[in-house]
């Protein structure tokens, strides 16, 4: 972090194997490029239970749409 000016940070930077859990990815998942990469990928991810949920939502609002027009 020295290299960025910050020198006052007490915490440790994740790992990309923490990284990977957090998100929700299987525990053999092989990510390839080197370590900024692969955070840049798993950072741009999407958990898999928060699109679970928006299908979800999304089909819960498309039933009650189609009752109240039949």
């Amino acid at each position: 972090m020295a290299l960025f000016g910050l020198v006052d940070i007490k915490m440790r930077m994740l790992r990309v194997g923490e990284l990977l859990k957090i998100q929700g990815f299987p525990a053999d998942y092989q990510l390839s490029g080197n370590q900024s990469d692969q955070k840049k990928f798993i950072g741009n991810s999407v958990v898999p239970d928060v699109v679970r949920a928006c299908y979800e939502t999304m089909a819960e609002k498309f039933e009650t749409h189609n009752k109240k027009a039949a």
